[in-house]
């Protein structure tokens, strides 16, 4: 049985969707978010204007925008979007799922990978690209098995196979497919074996870069660094990688997660580490906006004490989230922009949006940031996130894990994103 509700809650701006599916067996060993971990799979993920699930019978669903047949359900357009949940037909046993801009993947327990939605630059691996070539249906990705983890980036993809063998495929604008080589010419329409690196454990990208974490701990980037997104002391557009190269400064990593142009990573000890573009704090290691640098170049510590046992992390377009232990629970903190708070701050004032006084004022003294990591104290017992481009995602199963409870929790932040 399968019931669906959309519901307002009392917190600001904050949709929760909950989905009566059925529940897992047990609870899990310990939180997620849809970061790169070392035999992890991520069961939901949002990204552009869509979101996904998987239910724990291995059913596939998912919901949002559409126009590019993202969702998997057999058609496509405006008219065909999807407000609730909605199973995936044709595809069984998925055991992981990602989404891209507006493509999709998902990882069957057999090692079979599937894609569908916008095939603009080869995205979906089926051998072709360009207009016309997208896929409305699951479709089994051709040259590649035993795969044990998907990603996808905005416009790329990425798999990693049983031997540790990473493949990528898609746009290769700024190199992010690690080949040596860059440009629309450059693009690949099949997976491609990046070459120069091996055991690969994890992977993350971002809008135009991409990072690794191999057996040994250590963490690897390459594509576009103009914000020092690549976390290696340099920044600027001719600073790009165009093949792996290996990150200084920070070893044992266990997980990656990569937003549209920062980057962060956690190591063995439980620390959280960030980098890259902080126009809108979105670092969260800073303790207030004054003085807060534009980015940071190296892999930089968030210092909060609860940043010692850090159990998920998941990046935005600009915005970031991290689940900890909270006692009995697990609590959920966030940075970065936050539309509720610059809403907050425009309802209070006593103008007219007509006013230039009031669009002046606004601007000058609006902060509608979270420089530092801030509790979410509405979102109980979290364990999975999903940090979307206009909004995030928190599944929360509830603490008595009878299934009566099992819910995704949409926390909206639309901010802007540099071009």
């Amino acid at each position: 049985m399968k019931a669906y509700i959309i519901k307002i809650t009392a917190v600001a701006m904050t949709l929760i969707l909950a989905l009566t599916l059925m529940p897992p067996a047990a609870p899990p060993a310990s939180a997620y978010g849809d970061m790169g971990q070392k035999g992890y799979h991520n069961t939901f993920s949002v990204c552009y204007f869509h979101g996904a699930a998987i239910a724990s019978n291995g059913d596939l669903y998912t919901w949002g925008v559409n126009n590019f047949g993202q969702l998997g359900l057999g058609d496509i357009g405006k008219d065909t979007d999807r407000l609730t949940p909605t199973r995936v037909p044709g595809i069984s046993n998925v055991v992981s799922v990602s989404l891209g801009h507006i493509h999709s993947a998902a990882l069957t327990a057999s090692g079979d990978l599937y894609t569908w939605g916008d095939n603009e630059y080869g995205q979906l691996g089926l051998g072709n690209k360009g207009e016309g070539t997208e896929r409305t249906k699951p479709t089994k990705v051709p040259g590649i098995s035993n795969v044990v983890s998907v990603c996808l980036g905005a416009y790329f993809s990425a798999a990693i196979t049983a031997d540790g063998s990473l493949y990528m495929w898609g746009a290769n604008d700024w190199g992010k497919l690690g080949l040596g080589d860059i440009g629309r010419a450059a693009d690949r329409t099949v997976p491609t074996k990046v070459p120069g690196i091996s055991n690969v454990v994890a992977i993350s990208m971002g809008y135009h870069h991409s990072a690794a974490v191999t057996a040994n701990g250590d963490l690897y980037t390459w594509g576009h660094n103009r914000y020092g997104q690549l976390g290696l002391g340099d920044s600027g557009n001719t600073t790009s990688r165009y093949t792996p190269t290996k990150v200084p400064g920070i070893s044992n990593v266990v997980a990656v997660s990569l937003g549209f142009y920062h980057s962060s990573a956690t190591t063995s000890d439980g620390l959280l580490y960030t980098w890259g573009l902080n126009g809108v704090l979105q670092l969260g290691n800073d303790y207030s906006w004054d003085g807060a640098p534009e980015q940071k170049e190296t892999p930089t510590l968030v210092p909060f004490a609860w940043c010692k046992n850090v159990l998920a992390v998941s990046m935005g377009a600009q915005h970031g989230a991290a689940i900890v232990p909270g006692g009995s629970s697990k609590a959920l903190y966030i940075w970065g922009y936050d539309e509720v708070l610059y809403r907050e701050f425009e309802d209070s004032l006593d103008y007219d949006d007509d006013d230039e006084f009031y669009d002046d004022y606004k601007w000058s003294f609006t902060i509608p940031y979270r420089s530092l990591p801030s509790y979410m104290s509405s979102i109980p017992d979290v364990v999975a996130i999903s940090m979307g481009h206009d909004y995030s995602a928190a599944f929360d199963f509830g603490v008595t894990w009878d299934g009566a409870k099992n819910t995704i929790v949409i926390y909206t932040s639309i901010g802007y994103t540099p071009e």
